[in-house]
């Protein structure tokens, strides 16, 4: 039996898998995933809490919560609550991306060594990485600047991945891959075994 486990879900517009596991000698893992509808629109993350165990699994279930209780606001608005409600625990590092269906945009960023790729369904796009900025949300949140917004078109597909999974996993997207098995496929070739990993891979399907 593996190690890991998989899921997957589906909206009106979007699509997704996400595969992830505690590191070795661990029952639980602070690597948590978030996938949030909204009217019109869907709010992911993918939240990596510093350390391993029972506190770090804590941290990541408390920044899931805090951003799904406001999962129409503004990323920014988002991550400033998330600072607050963390500030007694160990802190986390997070992707997070709020999907407009509706205007077919994206607003993303990350904070700490979390990861983001967008890998577009039209051939004639490039992959665009999401913005990286330093800091613990809960300890040390950075001044950001405006949240960058990229125009969505149907096919493209949003990567995010904990540092349990090797920055090399990049070059393997492709859109031609099975989603169901895509993000298990990820985590089998290019998981971390020192650390929890999670990767969520999320195919948007266009305007509703």
């Amino acid at each position: 039996m593996k190690p890991w486990s998989t899921t997957s879900g589906r909206l009106p517009s979007l699509r997704w898998s996400v595969a992830h596991r505690p590191l070795s000698g661990e029952s639980v893992s602070g690597d948590h995933h978030l996938v949030a509808p909204f009217e019109g629109g869907a709010l992911l993350a993918v939240v990596d809490a510093l350390g391993h165990g029972s506190e770090a699994e804590f941290a990541a279930r408390l920044a899931v919560a805090t951003m799904s209780t406001r999962r129409e606001s503004p990323v920014e608005e988002i991550l400033k609550d998330c600072h607050r409600s963390l500030a007694k625990t160990r802190g986390i590092a997070v992707a997070i991306a709020s999907i407009d269906f509706r205007k077919s945009r994206l607003s993303w960023v990350a904070i700490g060594n979390v990861e983001g790729l967008l890998v577009p369904g039209s051939k004639d796009a490039k992959r665009q990485a999401v913005i990286q900025h330093g800091g613990i949300v809960g300890y040390q949140m950075p001044k950001l600047p405006p949240i960058e917004s990229v125009k969505l078109v149907e096919g493209d597909r949003l990567c995010f991945a904990t540092d349990g999974i090797k920055s090399s996993f990049m070059e393997s997207i492709t859109v031609r891959q099975p989603l169901e098995t895509l993000a298990a496929t990820v985590l089998e070739k290019f998981e971390n075994v020192r650390d929890d990993a999670l990767v969520l891979i999320a195919e948007f399907g266009g305007e509703r």
